[in-house]
């Protein structure tokens, strides 16, 4: 079986949000396929689409990543354009004005990756106005 989130178009660097993608996925469980990693956590997708990360050890959820391997890979993408904006920004204005487009397109992306401060997508928001990334 091939991994979604690669056909849905998207590979990122090495090293962006520490994300590892497998070519080859797994099924863990009965119905949880592993597509992929960040070094932390096992990224798995659930029969609806729901991309969700669980713990390595016990499968147990950790929190909601994206409704669907496209609004991930999406979600990628706007986080490359991010950084990609960030390191013109020449004031603190400049750079918040860059994360706040970039809440708005994950917003728009996936609503539901930013609907509690835990899930993945609202903790790289959080992270990146802190400047932590």
């Amino acid at each position: 079986m091939d991994n979604p989130v690669i056909e849905a178009g998207i590979l990122p660097e090495p090293g962006v949000l520490l994300l590892t993608f497998y070519p080859e996925p797994e099924f863990i469980g009965d119905d949880l396929l592993v597509i992929g990693d960040d070094e932390g956590t096992k990224l798995a997708m659930r029969p609806d689409g729901m991309i969700i990360s669980v713990d390595k050890e016990t499968l147990a959820l950790v929190r909601f990543v994206n409704s669907s391997p496209e609004r991930l890979a999406e979600c990628i993408r706007a986080y490359v354009r991010y950084c990609e904006r960030i390191g013109s920004c020449s004031s603190e204005a400049e750079e918040l004005e860059c994360v706040d487009q970039f809440e708005r397109e994950v917003r728009e992306i996936d609503a539901d990756a930013l609907a509690d401060p835990e899930q993945f997508w609202a903790t790289i928001v959080e992270q990146a106005r802190d400047g932590m990334l």
